[in-house]
């Protein structure tokens, strides 16, 4: 049973750290895989697993978004989103599961992955740009964008690692974790979209360690490297797109909401997102994909000189965006579960809001809820909040996950 065990959760950290590699030829760029690893690691796993108070408070959702699609009805749109909220509620009660009993091969399995989609990313940057893409079932860049290793887009590219690394920061994270991040992030996707999220997230760090003398050097230290990364950009990547972006931040931050239609598109959704609290009073408004559309184009018309792209398609480009939107009130429950258990955590408080910070803000991107990376990270904030204790970063122990403290 154990060796049984093994295997699927192996199959599972496989799935969930290379979501886009095709085997089945599908329509959608993230694969099913993790999702059906998920759900059979639970049926095998059944009398094994235990279900922490996330946990509920995603099959609270994934039981809401069910009971909507079966009310609806609805296309396409409608089941891919029910989808979603079942993946998050499955894959992250395996990922909690596959941490409180196999740590130590989830850091290791998480190490070989960066490293693998560094190596190609490098690959593609270096020799040749299409190397490897024949695993995937769409690859879309451009002579201005970065490479896009084993994903289908360099956004995606540079979210994989992102959110791999706070994977690997939520057991123990080292210096090469970082220096990865900022390389893939910069100079291999260079995308703005996750630069902004590191920026931010940054600020945060820098803005806690303002409140303690003793990291008054290091605040400066990373306000300098901030300094240094954004001239490094403007000089070194002026014909990318992320230079360009750069060039308009200086110049005038709102230039590129006003000329840059990705970023006009991706922001509506964020805005509108958050807006929908207010103006449909924080109630449910179901799965179907015409009230979005509907309600961002209204958005868009109440706010023309800010949003000026219009919307025709049947997805939501924020993922917190969604579930505010979709679920309402009922995301509550997962809110408050969710920082209750990072409060719990046993890491410094600027640790801890930093990687809360880049962690929501990834969230508001344009990320679908059936990525497995969304679900993993929930499960990673359930297993945080499940226990008192460190992670074992020392190979010879077993597959125990923490040391009580």
């Amino acid at each position: 049973m154990l060796e049984a065990e093994s295997i699927v959760v192996r199959l599972f950290l496989v799935a969930a750290l290379f979501p886009y590699i095709s085997i089945i030829p599908l329509s959608s760029d993230t694969q099913p895989w993790s999702l059906v690893l998920s759900a059979i690691g639970c049926a095998l796993l059944l009398s094994r697993i235990r279900l922490y108070p996330i946990h509920w408070a995603l099959l609270l959702l994934a039981t809401a978004a069910a009971a909507m699609l079966a009310l609806e009805g609805g296309g396409v749109g409608s089941l891919r989103n029910a989808v979603g909220y079942i993946s998050m509620f499955l894959i992250a009660v395996m990922t909690t599961h596959a941490m409180r009993t196999h740590g130590h091969t989830v850091a290791r399995f998480l190490d070989i992955s960066i490293l693998i989609w560094l190596g190609v990313g490098v690959i593609q940057r270096v020799f040749f740009k299409d190397a490897f893409t024949f695993l995937l079932g769409s690859a879309r860049t451009s002579e201005s964008r970065g490479v896009i290793s084993l994903a289908p887009e360099p956004t995606y590219f540079a979210t994989m690692i992102l959110l791999m690394v706070l994977w690997r920061a939520s057991l123990e994270l080292k210096v090469w974790h970082a220096v990865v991040l900022l390389v893939v992030v910069v100079a291999l996707a260079s995308s703005a979209q996750v630069v902004i999220v590191l920026l931010l997230s940054a600020s945060v760090l820098t803005f806690c360690l303002l409140f303690n003398p003793k990291y008054y050097l290091v605040a400066a230290g990373i306000l300098a490297a901030g300094g240094v990364g954004a001239g490094t950009i403007i000089l070194f990547l002026q014909s990318s797109r992320l230079g360009a972006l750069a060039q308009l931040a200086i110049h005038n931050p709102s230039f590129i909401l006003a000329q840059d239609a990705s970023a006009n598109e991706r922001f509506v959704h964020i805005f509108a997102g958050l807006r929908s609290i207010v103006d449909k009073s924080f109630l449910p408004n179901g799965l179907l994909t015409q009230p979005w559309i509907e309600y961002v184009n209204g958005v868009i018309h109440q706010f023309p000189k800010l949003f000026w792209v219009p919307q025709y398609g049947d997805r939501i480009f924020s993922a917190a965006g969604a579930i505010l939107f979709q679920m309402g009130f009922l995301c509550l429950p997962l809110v408050v579960l969710c920082v209750s258990a990072m409060t719990r955590w046993s890491k410094a408080t600027a640790y801890k809001l930093t990687w809360s910070a880049a962690f929501v803000l990834t969230l508001l991107t344009a990320l679908p809820l059936s990525h497995p990376l969304i679900g993993v990270l929930f499960g990673v904030i359930a297993y945080i909040g499940s226990k008192r204790g460190d992670y074992i970063a020392d190979p010879s122990q077993d597959d125990t996950v923490y040391a009580m403290n």
